[in-house]
């Protein structure tokens, strides 16, 4: 009689199709990919590539989305992740952020009769803010960060 094969459940690592990496281990390889490409990515396209690259030669399994990758990169000291934005009249205001997924906090303005009235959106986690246009990410920049956060001088090593 023959054996069944096993169902791919998740938990079940005999069969596990792929694996997530640690941030730790993503963090170290978006260093080193930053490094080997001249300090910054033009695209996230381009920086998602080379860093899944680094992550496949210990072990072809790992599997790394974009928002992920984001949102460790977010919150990695020596990096730093930048968006350009398209503006957008037709579109509602998004309840979470775009960028790292967050929810939106309102940004309050006053009224000369002394009311407040919603001015825009702003994310908490990261630098993302909206106001009357819907503010859409359409390219992301990531790079070296210098001391401060920003971008780190493209002369220096």
């Amino acid at each position: 009689m023959p054996v069944a094969a096993a169902k791919h459940r998740p938990g079940n690592p005999e069969i596990a199709r792929h694996r997530r990496p640690s941030s730790d281990a993503v963090r170290r390889a978006a260093v080193r990919a930053v490094r080997r490409h001249g300090n910054a990515f033009l695209s996230q396209r381009e920086a998602l590539a080379a860093i899944r690259e680094l992550l496949r030669r210990d072990d072809p399994q790992l599997r790394l989305g974009a928002r992920r990758l984001r949102r460790i990169l977010l919150q990695s000291p020596g990096l730093y992740v930048r968006a350009e934005y398209a503006e957008r009249t037709d579109r509602p205001y998004p309840s979470r952020c775009p960028v790292c997924g967050e929810p939106l906090r309102p940004i309050p303005n006053r009224t000369l009769e002394g009311g407040t009235v919603m001015a825009g959106l702003r994310c908490s986690a990261c630098s993302y803010w909206t106001h009357r246009t819907v503010r859409i990410p359409r390219r992301y920049r990531i790079g070296r960060a210098g001391i401060d956060g920003r971008e780190a001088d493209p002369n220096s090593g």
